[in-house]
């Protein structure tokens, strides 16, 4: 893979790019971290492109602990909170006309460590995944976009061949899919497959997808007939195609062309569908990699590796101009300009210093 080492601060006025002017950044991390000045969830608007580069204003700022995570409902004006804390809490805020947020209700769920969430294709219930205690938990939305207290908790079992990673189920990520729950577990070396019923009730789908011994998956994407994981501890991309009701395995590439050892180490991080190329963050060689795949002949084509401008890339964020990156330990995030043609260069286009983000939500102007 290519590596660019394009760099630039601000965008002139002759290659404005196109960003979601008048539209706000929602970024959420973690309030824990030792020197860490993380109320809860930022927002930034981005205000003008011209010749003094990108103008960014700072809204106020909602006092959440450690808001590892952001979704957006699919109808309200609503975005959702997972606090990565023990027990799980789970918040609700509202997306003000002025995009101003305004906390609605938080709710407590019987697991701990929660790292991520996701609204069902209904719209009416939220899930959250617990890396803490390895399990899932439900919640129904109202009418006007709140929680209700916890419905439902589902809990894993199992280990992996890791003894420090994978002493227990660690769940990491769902992912609602044709009616099933995925759910990314690090900890066992498998997708679950749940469902959720019209009551928000929990349950068994079909047999878990079984990935290698200590890979342990981390983020997923479905498309068409392929199943993409990216796999924190074997540093690879795992590729699956669907044969009549199961996944089955058809390529395994790494996540980097840097030079990985246990003295440099890497752990892919997020995991994002790019139209037929898919993009993960590598944590470690501070890259993010571009994969074209091959519908065809059931593979993953390396197409570009980037530095992401800083540390840590816990998540990654593409718009159409954009992708953006939330390097965690570089307090900052990062916006790299997409090339312009095929063969063209990413650019660091500009960044927004906040601390130990982790996740990034944009919601553009109506």
């Amino acid at each position: 893979m290519a590596e660019s080492d394009d760099r630039a601060s601000t965008t002139g006025p002759d290659d404005a790019p196109e960003l979601p002017l008048g539209g706000v950044l929602y970024v959420g991390g973690y309030t824990t971290r030792e020197g860490a000045q993380r109320l809860g969830v930022e927002a930034y608007r981005l205000d003008s492109a011209g010749p003094d580069g990108v103008g960014v204003s700072e809204l106020p700022a909602v006092a959440l602990h450690s808001p590892t995570y952001l979704v957006r409902h699919p109808s309200h004006p609503v975005l959702y909170a997972v606090g990565e804390t023990e027990p799980t809490t789970v918040s609700a805020l509202r997306i003000g006309a002025d995009q101003t947020l305004e906390l609605l209700n938080t709710v407590v769920a019987d697991g701990s460590g929660g790292c991520h969430l996701a609204v069902d294709e209904t719209g009416q219930y939220l899930v959250v995944a617990h890396y803490g205690s390895g399990g899932v938990s439900s919640f129904a939305i109202t009418s006007d976009g709140r929680l209700s207290e916890q419905v439902d908790h589902w809990t894993f079992h199992g280990s992996g061949p890791d003894a420090d990673r994978q002493d227990a189920p660690h769940a990491h990520q769902v992912v609602p899919h044709a009616g099933r729950l995925l759910v990314a577990d690090l900890g066992t070396d498998r997708v679950h497959q749940l469902h959720l019923d019209p009551e928000g009730h929990l349950g068994l789908a079909d047999d878990p997808v079984v990935l290698p011994a200590g890979s342990g998956p981390r983020h997923l994407v479905v498309t068409g007939d392929h199943l993409a994981v990216a796999c924190e501890l074997s540093c690879q991309l795992w590729l699956a195609r669907r044969r009549g009701g199961e996944w089955v395995q058809v390529d395994l590439v790494p996540s980097t062309s840097a030079e990985v050892d246990e003295d440099s180490p890497c752990y892919p991080s997020a995991l994002r569908l790019d139209g037929t190329r898919l993009v993960v963050g590598n944590r470690g060689p501070d890259t993010f990699a571009v994969f074209e795949l091959d519908p065809e002949h059931d593979r993953l084509v390396p197409v570009a590796e980037v530095g992401t401008g800083g540390s840590w890339p816990r998540d990654l964020l593409l718009t159409a101009s954009h992708l953006w990156v939330a390097n965690e330990r570089g307090d900052a995030v990062v916006a790299h300009r997409r090339p312009t043609d095929p063969d063209g260069s990413w650019v660091l286009d500009f960044e927004i210093p906040t601390a130990a983000p982790s996740t990034l939500l944009l919601a553009e102007p109506s």
